[in-house]
């Protein structure tokens, strides 16, 4: 009699288990995927200019035909068509690891495409 009481209690403890561990696994998602979109929202606030014109730089970079110098003449030929600050781009993309054109276009690019953003 105690052993069959042992075992339904025993049975007892682990649904209980389950369901909390269930409850625990959703729970973990949620706040995994609300951790993503603060961390998105985080990023998109930290942008020195608007989405679009970090797009239409991407494709100014894709499409030109020169080679990389290790520097940013590309980056700030662009940048000369739009209105920004300058020195908080260049910081900004230096800062999230685009220390050259050719690393943002790949490394800060990259960064966007993680967040869904383009």
């Amino acid at each position: 009699m105690i052993k069959m009481e042992c075992e339904v209690n025993q049975n007892k403890l682990n649904r209980y288990r389950k369901g909390a561990t269930k409850m625990d696994k959703e729970k973990k998602k949620m706040l995994l995927q609300q951790y993503k979109e603060n961390q998105k929202n985080a990023f998109l606030n930290s942008l020195p200019m608007s989405v679009e014109d970090f797009k239409k730089l991407f494709d100014f970079l894709d499409e030109s035909e020169d080679d990389c110098e290790n520097s940013f003449n590309q980056t700030l030929q662009f940048l000369n068509t739009i209105e920004c600050d300058f020195d908080a781009v260049l910081r900004w993309l230096a800062e999230n690891g685009g220390g050259c054109d050719c690393e943002v276009l790949y490394n800060i690019e990259e960064i966007f495409e993680e967040y869904n953003i383009l």
